[in-house]
């Protein structure tokens, strides 16, 4: 494991009346080796080697809505995912730091420039370029909504650059899969994202396209709730509503595959 990620902040509030208390102390057992293992592999495990090393007890976790799992099959646990994408950027900002120093140097003493202070330059912009890259493989439509969604998430919520194509896909896929208008997306970014009580269960771009227990994508749940809003009150359907209509919309615009 990096020297980076010796340890995860956890907080004692949400452990205490969070969703994980709805489950059983075995599954809290569980869920706390499992946090162990997402955060040694620097949050990345696939849904499918989870239920390997955990069983079932993942299935339980997925449908109490502790952890998700995302359109490419890894799941995905919130606060974990922005504590990562903070150390991804305190990591550009340092590469960035190492380079002005190495090329400061370089400067002081043009004749005596290592091969190691050419090489660490060299290194760093290759990381810009693929970083770069990533992005720019993406239609201007796609990063011009980027951009703006990215306005109602405060700065310790949005991604690293290394990781900044990861939303920038989402926005992608659901405007090409999902076939959703990119100023629909934003409509939701912003209406979700400007709610007190959906705010606190929309903290990064992926989960639009990740599922819920009863099998429906984010997006559809936030647009139904958000659309209910008048003259600026937020009015709630029942629980039985708004998974029937929620179904039915999903079924509709053919977001259940």
């Amino acid at each position: 494991m990096a020297k980076e990620l010796p340890f995860f902040m956890f907080e004692p509030s949400e452990w205490m009346f969070g969703r994980i208390q709805r489950q059983p102390n075995e599954i809290k057992g569980i869920f706390i080796d499992l946090l162990c293992k997402y955060w040694h592999k620097r949050c990345e495990i696939l849904h499918r080697d989870a239920r390997l090393d955990f069983g079932e007890a993942i299935d339980n976790l997925v449908d109490s809505e502790v952890i998700t799992i995302d359109d490419d099959g890894y799941i995905r646990i919130d606060f974990l995912d922005i504590q990562m994408n903070k150390i991804g950027e305190k990591s550009k900002r340092m590469s960035i730091a190492g380079k002005r120093s190495a090329e400061a140097r370089a400067q002081q003493n043009p004749n005596n420039s290592s091969t190691t202070v050419e090489q660490t330059i060299q290194d760093n912009t290759r990381q810009d370029n693929t970083i770069q890259n990533n992005i720019e493989k993406y239609d201007v439509e796609v990063v011009n909504c980027l951009q703006n969604c990215l306005k109602h998430f405060p700065t310790y919520l949005t991604p690293s650059e290394n990781n900044l194509w990861k939303w920038a896909d989402v926005v992608e896929k659901l405007n090409r899969i999902d076939k959703i208008p990119y100023e629909k997306v934003y409509e939701i970014v912003q209406k979700t994202r400007a709610d007190d009580f959906w705010c606190k269960n929309f903290l990064s771009m992926p989960k639009l396209r990740q599922k819920n227990k009863e099998g429906i994508k984010y997006i559809v749940v936030f647009n139904e709730q958000i659309k209910g809003s008048k003259n600026g009150q937020q009015t709630y359907q029942s629980a039985e509503q708004f998974v029937g209509s929620a179904k039915d919309i999903s079924a509709r615009l053919g977001l259940n595959d």
